[in-house]
């Protein structure tokens, strides 16, 4: 009920201002408002029928068993003047309570809260809370090339909290960031964090971008230093075909008080190929490699083992799209991961989904 108490009323709140922006027929609209929803059902083939309803711990979207459920519902306020803009998203459904639970219960259902100045021409200064400056999927289906998120998206930050200072022109796009943590709203370190991006577009057919993340402190008992890379490519093939290619590595160095205790590594690679069909119709077929054997990031409890077991997981997914209306998009996608040693329920090392979604944007 809380939830769509903060929906409510930030519809509320947004509508008198939407209704005077739209009025001012002398300049374009500077507020725009927008929603999105998207529901799912998801059905996991290894999941334990009586009570095992959840999908493993490194999955945060469309992670329900058999039922139907809102994955991600927002509705936002978006201002662009000149020289200022702004957002502001409140959101609801099974990502925010998965991947926002570790955040205060006043901030867990904001999926964007940020201002901006411009500083000159193509050169902006925005605080609040960001979209990630890592990757190329995002928590909004409607935006992604596959009904559920790479693990690569999914473990790495969908969002980020701080201040970013970026320029951009036709081709190039700069952007260096203060933060709070790797996807932290409130900060729990005693260091910020940093980020760099780098983002080149020769022409319409091609997208190449480079982003890192240094983190220099984790607790204050322990000293902690991570240092990651992003690396993707997005090619339009032909005038229906699209291939993109992803690949992250990063390292963490735990530090106690005069000694290196160590240093876990982790690394993931992606291709996903998309095929417009005629009409309608989209196809997209995702091939991924997720291999964390430290537990630097996904940290997979195997209870039969009573041990954090390690990840090196494979996976594959074919996903169906059609384009029920301009604003609304049906999905369906199967998709099977496997790890190298047996980590899934019932000591299985393969794990079997079939999804589908409807994404409807106003």
């Amino acid at each position: 009920m809380n939830t769509l108490k903060y929906l409510a009323l930030a519809a509320l709140l947004t509508l008198p201002l939407s209704a005077i922006a739209q009025t001012d027929s002398l300049s374009p609209k500077p507020l725009v408002i927008s929603a999105y929803a998207e529901l799912f059902y998801a059905w996991d083939f290894n999941a334990d029928r009586y009570n095992n309803t959840v999908a493993p711990n490194f999955l945060y979207n469309f992670n329900r068993h058999n039922e139907v459920n809102v994955n991600l519902a927002y509705i936002k306020a978006a201002y662009a003047a000149p020289r200022l803009r702004a957002n502001l998203a409140l959101m609801a459904g099974a990502y925010p309570a998965a991947n926002l639970s570790g955040e205060p219960d006043g901030l867990r259902h904001l999926l964007e809260a940020n201002a901006g100045v411009r500083l000159g021409r193509g050169l902006w200064l925005d605080a609040g809370i960001l979209p990630a400056h890592i990757g190329f999927e995002s928590a909004v289906g409607k935006d992604c090339r596959t009904l559920t998120r790479s693990l690569a998206a999914e473990n790495s930050p969908y969002f980020e909290t701080g201040v970013r200072l970026s320029w951009s022109n036709d081709q190039w796009t700069l952007a260096l960031l203060y933060l709070n943590g790797w996807q932290r709203i409130a900060r729990q370190t005693t260091a910020p964090s940093a980020g760099v991006q780098a983002q080149w577009k020769p022409s319409d057919w091609v997208t190449l971008n480079y982003s890192n993340f240094l983190q220099f402190n984790a607790f204050e008992t322990q000293y902690n230093r991570r240092f990651f890379h992003n690396i993707y490519g997005i090619f339009t093939l032909a005038r229906a075909w699209e291939l993109t290619l992803g690949f992250d590595a990063g390292v963490t160095e735990r530090l106690a008080p005069g000694a290196r205790q160590e240093e876990p590594k982790w690394s993931t690679a992606v291709a996903i190929l998309r095929w417009q069909c005629a009409g309608r119709w989209a196809l997209a077929a995702r091939a991924e490699y997720y291999n964390d054997p430290g537990g630097a990031i996904i940290q997979f409890y195997d209870g039969a083992a009573m041990a954090y077991a390690a990840i090196d997981l494979s996976g594959y997914s074919l996903n169906v799209d059609y384009q029920l209306a301009p604003n609304a998009l049906a999905r369906l996608e199967g998709r099977l991961l496997a790890n190298s040693e047996p980590v899934f329920w019932q000591q299985r090392d393969t794990r079997t989904w079939l999804t589908a979604s409807l994404g409807v944007s106003f």
